[in-house]
C-alpha cells in the first residue's frame, strides 16, 4: 500500500519572513519499526534560498546608485520629531510599567516572606510552649540536668524569636518604605507627563509669535514710547480735570479705599484712595515697582492662568515694555502691548503708570483681528504721596511720623455698559490683592478676650 508524501512546515518563532522548509516524507522509504541493519530515512525538499542576483548590465557592470533623497521641509522635521517625542514618551511610559511590575514582584515576595517568619515565629513559640509545660509536668521525675537544658533551650528560643520579631519589623518597614516610594514615582511620573505637555503647548506658542515678537521691537522705538508717556500724562489730566462730582458718578467706600467711578460712553473712569500709616512713600512705591517688574498678578487666578505676561524690552531703570496674550472665544490669541514707567513729581509724589500701546503700532495685532481689539485702551497713575503728622513721642516730645497716601486713577475702555460694574468691581478686588501683597493683610481678625460674640 503506498502513501501520499507527507509535507510538514516548520517556522521558528518570531520570524515570519524566514523561507519556510518543506519536508517532504516518502512514506515507501520510511520504516517504522526500523529492521535490523535498517534505519530510517528521510527525503527533505529544500527550496533554494539564494537572493535572486541583481540586475547587471550588457557590459557586466552594476547599475548606478540612487541619488540621495532632497532634504525634507521644516514641516516634515517638525512630524519626525514629533514622532520621536511620542516614541520616546511611549518608551519610557513601557520602562515605568515593567519597573512597576517589578517592584511589585518584589513586594509580593516580601510579604510572603514575611508571612512566612510569622508562621514559623509561631510555630516555634507553641513547640516552645508544649516543651516547657512537658518540663512541668516532668519535672518532678527528671533530674536537674534536664532542667538545666530544657531553660537553656527556652532561653535560646525567646532570643531567636525575638530576632525574628526584629527581622519583621524590618521587613514591615522595608514594605512601608517601598509603598511610599512607589507612590511618590507614580506622583512624579504624572507631574513629569504634565510639565512634558505644558512644554509643548508653550513651545508651539512661543514659535508662533516669535515673528510678531520681532516685529513688534522693531517698530517701537524710544521715540514712540516718550509720546505715549505724554499720551498717558495728558489722559491722567484729563481725568482730574473732569472730577467725580456729577450725578451720574458713583461712590463706594471698601476696606478703607473711597472709590468713585464714572461712565461716560465707552470709557469708565475711576479713582480710589487710601491713606496707610506708618508707610514711606517711597518704600510703598519700591515694592510696587520690583513687583510689577517680577509680573505679580492683582487679577484672579482664572485671568491669571489665561493671561500670559511677557517682558519684551527695557528702556531705562525707569520705563519697559511688556505684553499680555489674551484668548478670545473662537481659541485665537490676542496680543496688547503696554508700557509702564515710574516718575517723581515735583511736590515729592511718585508715580507708577501703565499705558497701552496703540493697536496701529502693533503690526501682529492690527493685522488678523483688529475689530475685535478694543480692550487696548488703559492708561493708569499709581500716586505715592508722602503725609507729614507731628505726634507726641513717648518721651513726651514731638517727632514727625510719615505716612503714605496711595490714590490709583485712570480710564480703561469696557466694550459696552453691560461690562462696566464687571471691570469696576474688578479694579477693586485688584486694589485689595494688591494691598495684601505691598503693604499687608487688609483684614486682621482678633480673638474675643472673654470667648463671647
Amino acid at each position: 500500500m503506498e502513501a501520499a508524501p507527507a509535507t510538514a512546515t516548520a517556522c521558528a518563532p518570531g520570524m515570519d519572513s524566514i523561507p519556510v522548509l518543506d519536508l517532504v516524507v516518502d512514506m515507501n522509504v520510511l520504516h517504522w519499526p526500523p529492521s535490523d541493519g535498517e534505519g530510517m530515512t528521510v527525503v527533505v525538499d529544500m527550496p533554494s534560498t539564494t537572493p535572486p542576483s541583481k540586475p547587471r548590465r550588457d557590459d557586466g557592470s552594476s547599475p548606478p546608485c540612487r541619488k540621495k533623497k532632497a532634504p525634507m521641509s521644516a514641516e516634515e522635521l517638525q512630524r519626525k520629531k514629533q514622532a520621536s517625542i511620542e516614541m520616546r514618551r511611549k518608551r519610557n511610559r513601557e520602562s515605568m510599567q515593567r519597573a512597576r511590575e517589578r517592584e511589585r514582584h518584589q513586594m509580593e515576595e516580601l510579604r510572603a516572606h514575611a508571612q512566612a517568619l510569622e508562621e514559623t515565629y509561631t510555630h516555634l513559640l507553641e513547640n516552645k510552649r508544649s516543651a516547657v509545660s512537658a518540663c512541668h509536668s516532668l519535672l518532678p521525675f527528671q533530674d536537674a540536668a534536664r532542667y538545666s537544658e530544657l531553660w537553656t533551650r527556652l532561653e535560646e528560643a525567646r532570643s531567636e524569636s525575638k530576632q525574628m520579631m526584629a527581622q519583621n519589623l524590618t521587613l514591615q518597614s522595608a514594605i512601608v518604605d517601598r509603598i511610599k516610594g512607589e507612590d511618590r514615582v507614580e506622583g512624579l511620573l504624572r507631574e513629569l507627563l504634565r510639565e512634558q505637555q505644558l512644554l509643548l503647548e508653550s513651545a508651539s506658542f512661543d514659535r508662533d509669535l516669535l515673528v510678531n515678537d520681532a516685529n513688534f521691537l522693531r517698530c517701537i522705538s524710544e521715540r514712540q514710547v516718550v509720546d505715549l508717556i505724554l499720551d498717558s500724562r495728558s489722559g491722567q489730566r484729563f481725568v482730574d480735570k473732569l472730577g467725580f462730582d456729577s450725578n451720574d458718578s458713583i461712590r463706594m467706600e471698601l476696606f478703607g479705599w473711597d472709590t468713585h467711578r464714572r461712565a461716560m460712553g465707552q470709557y469708565l473712569h475711576i479713582s480710589s484712595t487710601k491713606l496707610f500709616r506708618n508707610h514711606r512713600a517711597l518704600d510703598v512705591m519700591t515694592r510696587t515697582w520690583n513687583n510689577e517688574m517680577r509680573f505679580v498678578s492683582y487679577r484672579n487666578a482664572k485671568q491669571a492662568a489665561s493671561q500670559r505676561q511677557h517682558f519684551m524690552r527695557k528702556y531705562n531703570d525707569d520705563a519697559y515694555m511688556f505684553a499680555r496674550d489674551s484668548p478670545d472665544p473662537e481659541g485665537n490669541v490676542v496680543r496688547m502691548g503696554y508700557v509702564r514707567f515710574r516718575l517723581h513729581e515735583p511736590d515729592d509724589t511718585y508715580v507708577v503708570a501703565t499705558q497701552s500701546v496703540k493697536p496701529e503700532l502693533c503690526t501682529f495685532v492690527a493685522n488678523p483681528h483688529k475689530h475685535r481689539v478694543w480692550a487696548h485702551e488703559l492708561c493708569q497713575w499709581q500716586f505715592f504721596k508722602p503725609v507729614i503728622e507731628q505726634v507726641m513721642g513717648d518721651d513726651g516730645v514731638e517727632q514727625l511720623v510719615e505716612h503714605c497716601e496711595v490714590r490709583v486713577m485712570g480710564r480703561i475702555a469696557f466694550g459696552d455698559l453691560s461690562n462696566s460694574d464687571r471691570n469696576a468691581l474688578e479694579t477693586i478686588l485688584g486694589l485689595l490683592r494688591w494691598e495684601n501683597i505691598n503693604i499687608g493683610p487688609m483684614l486682621t481678625l482678633t480673638q474675643s478676650l472673654d470667648g463671647g460674640d
